[in-house]
């Protein structure tokens, strides 16, 4: 910054648009104390999104939630049925608090911070880990279901003393919807496993930090929810104001709608089409070998075993895709292509041409250089849900290393909202874009079925959003 060339940046306005606890949290986490750092817009909105809102907002929303729906907010401690799972988490947030004092000792506050988020995500994990959902559906589970979410309230507590002098604002909130009292003065003494009393109710509040995204002309869209339009931020009264989209969403709403019935329909006819093409196309085949000389005759079981092999990569690449049903469209086109083909091939034979000789062995196998074509990444699931108004669709936003990207996938019948959030999975990430309900999807969730009503997805556990599959 420069006041010279006049990029400052006003503190006081950024105070009023974000709030002075996410300015705190984010100068603090990027700049090492004493040191120059880089200051964007950008990196401050993902900053707050992603550590702020994802990581922390959503361990305490999560497991709230989960105490309300589950335990009517009460928390009870069961440490006699805890397993590995339990005990390293256990140990993991007391080797956290040590660290962190030990960094704070050397004013290492950069470092201090990096601990605490560290354990944040390991909370998240062991939600996935321990999958509170399904203990809650068998009743011998019923005891660690309690211990499992009373964990979780205590890795809570322990984060909310320890982040205090970075950003004081958020310790109250927190332990307030864990139905504790903020005390004028949180010690680190203080701090031992179990100190939740059994019999404690939670109570479920507003979000820690609603998430921010950015309209097209520049204004801060602030915890908007499909039941919600959220706030902009106008910088010119200084307050956050509701939002009201245009009213002619709904009426685009319609029109998408109608334009998806009418692209199911193209579909349906392209399928037709397809179909049609490539019975014309085996009766010349059949037709040409009548009348083809041995040549020819062999020219023609070349092209069969042709489309033996197009059908057998075919079938492989429609199991990977079986979600993106949007794309069948292109697929229709290049069946109608490959017909033609085998048409024009056969025909040639019958004139004892040379265009069939050289067709590829049928053993249904893709090359290297096909399968590096499919750009395979690890991705982080932030948020999930449902479709309105269909049975299979779930829409996904993923962080694809420094990206998010939103994923339209189809399946809502096999996860809730809730299982997914956190994990990590694999998705397709150079796959067109396409529009689902109305809903532009940029990729593709990779996922086993075995044809019985049973689905899992590929996921990849510890492993860096981004990170490359190969």
């Amino acid at each position: 910054m420069s006041k010279s060339i006049g990029n400052v940046v006003d503190p006081n306005g950024l105070i009023d648009e974000f709030g002075a606890d996410a300015i705190r949290y984010f100068l603090l986490r990027e700049i090492n104390l004493g040191s120059d750092g880089n200051f964007s817009r950008d990196a401050l909105i993902n900053r707050i999104n992603a550590d702020l809102a994802n990581d922390l907002g959503n361990l305490l929303y999560r497991t709230v939630s989960m105490v309300e729906k589950y335990h009517d907010g009460e928390l009870k401690n069961c440490p006699a049925v805890a397993l590995d799972v339990d005990t390293d988490l256990v140990k993991l947030t007391e080797a956290t608090l040590v660290s962190y004092q030990e960094h704070m000792d050397k004013l290492e506050i950069n470092d201090a911070i990096k601990a605490v988020w560290s354990l944040v995500a390991s909370a998240n994990k062991y939600i996935d880990d321990t999958a509170p959902w399904k203990l809650a559906k068998e009743p011998a589970d019923a005891d660690r279901l309690h211990l499992v979410l009373y964990n979780l309230a205590e890795v809570l507590r322990y984060v909310a003393v320890m982040i205090e002098p970075f950003i004081p604002g958020t310790t109250p909130e927190i332990l307030k919807q864990l139905g504790l009292e903020c005390k004028e003065q949180n010690l680190l003494e203080d701090l031992t496993w179990g100190g939740i009393a059994d019999g404690t109710k939670v109570v479920k509040g507003e979000p820690l930090y609603p998430r921010i995204d950015v309209l097209p002309d520049g204004r801060t869209l602030i915890g908007a929810t499909k039941k919600y339009a959220g706030k902009v931020y106008n910088p010119e009264t200084g307050k956050h104001e509701e939002y009201h989209p245009e009213p002619v969403k709904a009426a685009n709403n319609k029109k998408e709608k109608k334009n998806d019935a009418k692209k199911i329909d193209a579909l349906a006819e392209a399928q037709a089409k397809a179909e049609e093409a490539k019975a014309k196309a085996l009766a010349a085949k059949e037709a040409a070998a009548k009348k083809a000389t041995s040549a020819a005759d062999a020219a023609s079981d070349a092209v069969a075993a042709a489309g033996d092999a197009a059908k057998a990569v075919g079938g492989a690449v429609l199991a990977a895709v079986a979600s993106a049903r949007a794309r069948v469209s292109a697929a229709a086109d290049d069946a109608v292509r490959t017909a033609t083909e085998v048409k024009n091939a056969a025909l040639e034979a019958a004139r004892g041409g040379d265009a069939a000789k050289s067709a590829p062995a049928a053993d249904g196998e893709i090359t290297i250089d096909d399968f590096a074509k499919v750009d395979l990444r690890v991705a982080k699931i932030l948020s999930a849900e449902r479709v309105p108004k269909t049975d299979k669709l779930m829409k996904i936003q993923v962080q694809l290393g420094e990206e998010e990207r939103t994923i339209v996938s189809g399946i809502a019948q096999y996860y809730t909202p809730e299982e997914l959030v956190g994990r990590n999975v694999i998705v397709i990430k150079n796959l067109k874009p396409t529009k689902l309900r109305g809903i532009m999807s940029y990729g593709m969730l990779l996922a086993a079925s075995d044809g019985e009503g049973n689905l899992v997805l590929a996921d990849a556990p510890n492993i860096k959003s981004g990170s490359k599959v190969k």
